[in-house]
């Protein structure tokens, strides 16, 4: 792999990351814009599930037979489009719609460079996905430090579309650049790809084993993309700017584990990181938060600095977990990288839409805390799929 082809891919990522994640620091101003509770809303950010899967039904078989340029190009400017127009929203059913499209959008654009990575990582044999998914979060950690800082001098609108403009003129940019090395859409029709009923119903029969692992190790990570922020301004009492710091601590954790889990294969093998990470960062979360945030009631300061501790704990937790079952899930399926992807994040979005409901009216019924605690429970639950991991040290 060139240095110019690796720089591309890893921008690709990092601008992913850049934009998607944009919204999310800025919750609770979306929130209030619309003028409803937590349950409400939470049920709204999940209905997007629905766009994802749609395209996840179809969107593996479409980026085999089209490749991934063609989808990316498209992929991507419905997306930042539909990012562009949330802030000027303030009806719930209108933003239900936007949310379901950018969903259905973003789904085709992570299954094609999913797909490009994962063909350059067998083709390569170097571990490519970790630390390309290290780049999405250094992504969305850079959009919740910039939302940090301007916060409470730019408007929502304003923050949000020009960094929308920005961020597709790059990315359409990017994509030209590795015009070259995309895989070529293959044409000649293959009659184990055909989209059915029965093709359908066998993605759900898809490695449920790693099925199970992923949606416990995942729900954390969208549970504070949804809720950190909201979190610590209604729970802790904290102001909008400061209440990011939450989701940054989170980041900040994440993204550490995954640049440095190539490093920690060295020493010891992939099923012992799949045992110890989630029993550290599952039981440090919830400890954590549950005391934090008690704590929060006298010292409020000081109650919030253990509670982002906690995010932290989650943070590292949880980190290498997506890119480590996919790479999993593509090492035991004899199936394109493309439909691997599409099969496992179509099981994993009617899973995660069903817990981020369970979640959100458990934030309206309870409190956001309890709400954050189940994702951190189920995050201990992985520690049970640590067996699909490798039981040799591999270089990374």
């Amino acid at each position: 792999m060139s240095k110019t082809e690796r720089r591309n891919l890893q921008l690709l990522f990092l601008l992913f990351g850049l934009g998607i994640m944009a919204i999310a620091p800025r919750n609770p101003e979306i929130k209030a814009n619309l003028n409803i509770p937590n349950g409400t809303f939470g049920t709204l950010l999940s209905l997007g599930g629905l766009g994802s899967l749609v395209s996840l039904m179809f969107g593996g078989h479409v980026v085999h037979r089209l490749g991934p340029q063609k989808v990316l190009l498209v992929s991507s400017t419905v997306m930042y489009a539909a990012v562009a127009v949330m802030p000027h929203l303030h009806n719930a059913w209108y933003f239900l719609v936007i949310n379901i499209v950018a969903g259905s959008a973003l789904s085709m654009y992570h299954i094609s460079i999913n797909a490009q990575a994962l063909h350059r990582q067998d083709q390569t044999g170097l571990v490519l996905i970790p630390r390309l998914h290290g780049l999405w979060s250094t992504g969305a950690l850079g959009t919740a430090i910039l939302a940090f800082f301007i916060t409470s001098q730019v408007s929502l609108a304003w923050h949000i579309d020009v960094m929308m403009i920005v961020i597709w003129l790059a990315t359409q940019r990017t994509i030209w650049n590795l015009r070259d090395n995309f895989l070529i859409g293959n044409r000649v029709k293959d009659p184990t790809l055909t989209i059915s009923p029965a093709s359908i119903l066998a993605a759900f029969k898809f490695e449920p084993i790693i099925t199970f692992g992923l949606v416990c190790a995942l729900m954390i990570e969208f549970a504070s993309n949804d809720w950190a922020t909201i979190f610590a301004k209604e729970q802790i009492g904290m102001s909008e700017a400061v209440s990011i710091l939450a989701y940054i601590a989170f980041m900040v954790a994440m993204i550490s584990g995954r640049f440095t889990i190539h490093r920690l294969l060295l020493i010891k093998p992939e099923k012992f990181w799949m045992w110890w990470g989630p029993l550290i960062g599952g039981v440090g979360f919830v400890v954590l938060i549950t005391f934090g945030t008690w704590l929060s009631h006298s010292h409020k300061g000081l109650g919030y600095t253990v509670t982002l501790l906690a995010f932290i704990f989650a943070g590292l937790g949880c980190s290498h977990f997506g890119p480590t079952f996919f790479g999993i899930a593509g090492r035991r399926s004899s199936l394109p990288g493309s439909v691997v992807v599409a099969q496992l994040g179509l099981v994993n979005t009617v899973l995660i839409f069903i817990v981020k409901i369970g979640i959100a009216w458990i934030a309206q019924a309870t409190s956001v805390m309890w709400a954050l605690v189940v994702p951190g429970i189920m995050l201990i639950f992985v520690a049970l799929v640590a067996n699909l991991g490798r039981s040799e040290i591999q270089k990374a």
